[in-house]
């Protein structure tokens, strides 16, 4: 992702990328990306997508039969919040793809910065990352988590 520019707005700082999308960056008393996933995976949740939207983790779960709901969990406990709209997606997520930890983790090891997003888009994953005060996106295979183009 391009940045154009930040924005800072009630203690959660924005990036705008040449798209046009933006990006919520979590404020410092959230609990980090890496840290929720664990958290989660401890939990037994089959988590395949996870993005910061104020005031929770929006978080895409894979259901047992392939399907998969969002839901939200709480930015700085990383407990499941009541109050959060659970949707149910159309498109199923196979079961052979990695789950959000697994690219965590393969990019953590990496190193290169903080991440702020995984998004589950077509047997890929859009990875969202912040170095410093700029902010790209990383495109993955979703089985092997290989950079694509």
């Amino acid at each position: 992702m391009r940045r154009i520019g930040t924005l800072a707005a009630a203690g959660v700082m924005l990036v705008i990328s040449a798209f046009g999308a933006v990006a919520q960056i979590p404020p410092s008393d959230a609990m980090p990306l890496q840290a929720v996933l664990e958290k989660l995976h401890d939990q037994r949740f089959d988590v395949r997508g996870i993005s910061y939207k104020a005031p929770w983790w929006g978080v895409v779960l894979r259901t047992p039969r392939g399907g998969a709901i969002t839901t939200g969990f709480d930015a700085v406990t990383g407990e499941m919040r009541d109050d959060f709209p659970v949707e149910r997606l159309t498109a199923p997520i196979p079961g052979d793809v990695m789950t959000a930890l697994e690219v965590s983790r393969k990019l953590s090891d990496a190193g290169g910065g903080r991440i702020t997003a995984i998004r589950y888009l077509e047997d890929r994953y859009h990875v969202d990352i912040v170095t410093g005060d700029s902010a790209r996106t990383v495109v993955l295979d979703a089985k092997t988590g290989e950079p694509r183009p």
